[in-house]
C-alpha cells in the first residue's frame, strides 16, 4: 500500500507543477485538463464520506496528494475557484465520484472550480484532520492543507 501512495502522491505533485508552468494564455485545452486533473482528485478525497475507518483508510491514501496540490498549485487552483473555470452552467452531481464506496457524493452542486466548492474541501480536510482514526501524519498534513486554503483566501480578498 505504501508504494502506491508514493506514487500517486509523486504523479500529483508533478501535475500540480506542471498546472503551475502551463501559460495562462496557452492552449485552453490543456490548461483544462490540468485542472480536471486537480478537481477529480479532491472530488475522490474529500467529496465522499470518511465515516468508517475503511473509509479514513481510502482518504488517507489520496490526502498527501490532495495537500501537495494545495501547497503547490493552491493559489493557482484559488483563482480558478474565483473565476468558476469549469462550469457549464448547470448543476451536474457527478453520481461516479462514490464508486465502491457506497455511491454516497457529498458535493451535490455545480461541477467546476467554484469559492463555495473551494471552502468545501478547506472544511474537508479540516473535518478530516479531526477524525478519531487514521494516521497522525495525515490528520497533520490535512490541518496543514486547510490552513493554507484558509491563508490562501485571505491573501486573494486583499
Amino acid at each position: 500500500m505504501q508504494d502506491a501512495a508514493t506514487r500517486l502522491t509523486n504523479t500529483n505533485t508533478f501535475a500540480a507543477l506542471y498546472l503551475c508552468e502551463l501559460d495562462p494564455d496557452g492552449p485552453p485545452n490543456e490548461l483544462s485538463s490540468m485542472r480536471k486533473v486537480a478537481r477529480e482528485h479532491f472530488m475522490y478525497t474529500l467529496e465522499i464520506p470518511f465515516d468508517t475507518p475503511e473509509r479514513v483508510r481510502r482518504t488517507e491514501l489520496y490526502i498527501a496528494p490532495a495537500a501537495a496540490w494545495i501547497a503547490i498549485a493552491g493559489s493557482r487552483l484559488y483563482q480558478y475557484s474565483k473565476s468558476n473555470a469549469d462550469y457549464k452552467g448547470e448543476d451536474v452531481s457527478p453520481w461516479w465520484i462514490g464508486g465502491n464506496h457506497g455511491g454516497v457524493v457529498m458535493w451535490e452542486k455545480r461541477d467546476g472550480f467554484s469559492i463555495g466548492r473551494w471552502a468545501f474541501w478547506r472544511d474537508r480536510f479540516r473535518e478530516f484532520s479531526k477524525v478519531e482514526s487514521g494516521s497522525e501524519e495525515a490528520k497533520t498534513r490535512a490541518a496543514r492543507a486547510a490552513q493554507t486554503m484558509q491563508t490562501i483566501e485571505e491573501a486573494g480578498q486583499k
